[in-house]
C-alpha cells in the first residue's frame, strides 16, 4: 500500500494489514472482501476511514506500546491513522526495566539516559527534514574494571536502539581478541569481516579490546589489522551498527593514543564504577533468591561482613559481580552441598 513492509492476516469478511510507514509509524488497515482484489492505491484510501477496525487499533497501540493517532500521515490516505510513538514511549519497556533493575550504575545509567535523549532528538529533527546531514554513528566506548555489567549493558543497548529505530535488529555479537586475530596472513582479516557483517543491524560488542594493540614490536602481531577494519566502519555515517570496545579505562586510553582516529569515532564514553560493599551484597540477595536459597540472619551478617572486607582492600583487577557470583556458587553453595550431602539421611 505504501512505502514499507506489509505484514497481510486474514479476517472473516477480509485481511488486516500492518504497515511498517518507518522506523516507528504503523498503519493499521482492514481491506473488506469486496476490495480485496481491487489494487488501485487511490481506492484504497477512499475506503480507508469507514473500514479501520477500532477495538483492533488498541489491541495494536497495546502491543506495539504506540502513540496516538495522527491522520494524515500518508498523502492520498486521508482517513487513514499512522501511529507513532515518542522517542520516550519508544525505548523499550523491557530492555529499559532491564537497564533500570541493574544494581549501582547510577553514572552509567544517567549518561545513557543523555546519550539516547539526544539521539532520539537528532533523529525526529532529521525525519521533519530540518537536519539533512544524515549521521547515525553511536559508538561507545565501556570503560571500567571486571564483573561491572559491561556485556549485559551492551546486550540491551542493541535492543533499545533497535527500539528507538536506529538500528534494524538489535542484537549483538560478542568478540575479543583470540576470536578476532589470526596466526597466519589472511585470517585476521576474514575473521574481523565475519564478525562486521553478522553485526550489521546490532552491536559488535569487543572485550578487552585493548589487547588489540601491542606495544612490541611484533611483526607477526595481526591485531592493528583489525582496528584498520574497525576504521572502515567507524567512518561509514549510516552503519547500521554499534561499535562498543570495553575494557580497562587506563589500557583503553592508552590504546586510543596509538590511533589518533579512533578517538575522535568515540565521542560516547561510558564509565562503570565498582559495586560497593552494599550493592555487591544486594546481588547477593538476588542470586540466593533466584536460586530459591535463604540465608539465616547469622550467615548474612558473615556474608556482608566478607564483601566488606573484600571492597575495602579490591584493586583493579577485583570482579566485581563476576567475583561474588564465583562466591556465591563455589563458596557459599558448595559448602552447603558438601555439609548436606555428607549426612547419613539428607532431609527434604
Amino acid at each position: 500500500l505504501v512505502d514499507g513492509r506489509l505484514d497481510e492476516h486474514g479476517r472473516d469478511g477480509g485481511l488486516y494489514h500492518l504497515v511498517l510507514l518507518g522506523s516507528a509509524r504503523y498503519l493499521l488497515v482492514f481491506s473488506p472482501s469486496n476490495v480485496l482484489a481491487d489494487d488501485n492505491a487511490q481506492r484504497t484510501g477512499e475506503v480507508l476511514g469507514d473500514v479501520v477496525n477500532q477495538r483492533v487499533a488498541r489491541t495494536l497501540e497495546t502491543v506495539f506500546h504506540v502513540g496516538r493517532a495522527h491522520r494524515s500521515a500518508v498523502p492520498g490516505l486521508r482517513e487513514a491513522r499512522a501511529y507513532e510513538a515518542t522517542p520516550v514511549e519508544r525505548i523499550g519497556h523491557d530492555a529499559e526495566q532491564a537497564l533500570q533493575e541493574m544494581v549501582g550504575l547510577t553514572r552509567l545509567k544517567e549518561d545513557l539516559q543523555e546519550a539516547r535523549m539526544l539521539a532520539a532528538f537528532m533523529k525526529r529533527r532529521m525525519e521533519l527534514g530540518l537536519d539533512t546531514e544524515l549521521d547515525n554513528r553511536h559508538h561507545m566506548l565501556f570503560l571500567g574494571n571486571p564483573g561491572t555489567g559491561k556485556t549485559t549493558v551492551a546486550k540491551l543497548i542493541g535492543q533499545l536502539y533497535h527500539q528507538m529505530g536506529l538500528l534494524s535488529s538489535g542484537h549483538t555479537i560478542e568478540t575479543c581478541r583470540t576470536k578476532l586475530v589470526g596466526e597466519y596472513i589472511g585470517e585476521t582479516e576474514k575473521h574481523i569481516r565475519q564478525a562486521i557483517e553478522e553485526a550489521r543491524g546490532g552491536v559488535l560488542f569487543i572485550d578487552e579490546a585493548y589487547t588489540l594493540i601491542t606495544t612490541k614490536q611484533e611483526t607477526k602481531d595481526f591485531g592493528k589489522e583489525v582496528i584498520h577494519a574497525l576504521l572502515t566502519v567507524l567512518s561509514e555515517p549510516n552503519p547500521d551498527m554499534i561499535i562498543i570496545l570495553a575494557g580497562y579505562e587506563d589500557k583503553m586510553q592508552q590504546m586510543l593514543r596509538t590511533n589518533p582516529g579512533l578517538q575522535e569515532r568515540f565521542p560516547l564514553q561510558f564509565y562503570f564504577d565498582d559495586y560497593n560493599a552494599d550493592e555487591l551484597m544486594e546481588m547477593a540477595h538476588r542470586l540466593l533468591q533466584k536460586r530459591n536459597f535463604q540465608l539465616t540472619p547469622e550467615a548474612d551478617k558473615e556474608l556482608y561482613a566478607l564483601i566488606t572486607e573484600a571492597t575495602a582492600q579490591h584493586d583493579e583487577h577485583f570482579g566485581n559481580g563476576r567475583w561474588l557470583h564465583n562466591l556465591i556458587e563455589q563458596g557459599i553453595i558448595k559448602c552447603m552441598a558438601q555439609r548436606i550431602m555428607s549426612q547419613p539421611s539428607i532431609p527434604d
